[in-house]
């Protein structure tokens, strides 16, 4: 996967995790007749709103290594604002999605960039619906308990989602998603992401620690969640940039 494929991941989807150190590795959604599918997606961070408030991100491959600073807003219906800035606090890009919107401010060039997500299936093979996956999320439509044995306390469960082929590995205890691989049907190329450090936030579990890397591992990402909050005190909104050339996202 070229470098600016697996950054894209990056700058449109960030992790997310507590402060917290405590890890609930037994859930009360095990007590609510729910099947281990059901179970999977009842933890899903994206079941309710949150806020991250600060993000530390590190791009390295064999050439050079930059780091960012990252916060994200969501809301439930899925609409996200991330906001990327320099180790120093100087904003470099705004980026705000919803299902049928992508608009990005660059800062830096003095453009807004926008489009529709048709855009992101068609240059990278994946949609908006994908992108909870990189937060640790279960996206499925099953609802069902037929799933693999569990072989030293993992399963693992194949998805289809466009043209990727998505390949979770799930704790059978926790209830969490711990490695995803997203690869494409036709060639075989894609990213892995892996999960560690699990905390809690009231009915959510989620990563602390999120390593993504194309499958040649030529490029890795690295997300450490700092602060989070399960609620927006306000609505979404995006400000484009005052006299930015605009420039069609194709």
């Amino acid at each position: 996967m070229r470098k600016s494929t697996i950054i894209l991941f990056c700058f449109l989807i960030s992790g997310c995790s507590v402060t917290r150190n405590t890890v609930k590795t037994e859930t009360n959604v095990q007590e609510m007749g729910l099947s281990f599918i059901e179970q999977v997606k009842a933890l899903n961070i994206t079941n309710s709103d949150f806020n991250i408030s600060k993000a530390e991100i590190e791009i390295a491959n064999d050439m050079e290594k930059q780091k960012m600073i990252c916060n994200m807003k969501y809301k439930k219906s899925g609409i996200y604002l991330i906001s990327l800035r320099s180790q120093a606090g100087i904003e470099a890009a705004r980026i705000f999605i919803t299902k049928d919107t992508i608009l990005i401010n660059d800062r830096i060039n003095k453009r807004l960039y926008y489009g529709e997500p048709n855009y992101l299936l068609e240059k990278y093979g994946i949609t908006t619906t994908v992108l909870p996956v990189v937060l640790g999320d279960f996206i499925s439509d099953k609802s069902g308990d037929k799933i693999a044995d569990c072989d030293n306390g993992k399963t693992v469960i194949i998805e289809k989602e466009g043209v990727k082929e998505l390949e979770y590995t799930i704790d059978c205890r926790s209830k969490k998603v711990t490695e995803i691989r997203a690869l494409s049907i036709e060639t075989g190329k894609g990213i892995i992401i892996r999960f560690e450090k699990f905390n809690e936030l009231e009915e959510s579990i989620m990563p602390k620690n999120i390593v993504i890397t194309d499958k040649e591992e030529e490029t890795r990402i690295s997300i450490i969640i700092e602060k989070i909050e399960n609620k927006l005190e306000s609505d979404i909104t995006f400000i484009p940039g005052k006299n930015y050339e605009a420039v069609l996202l194709r």
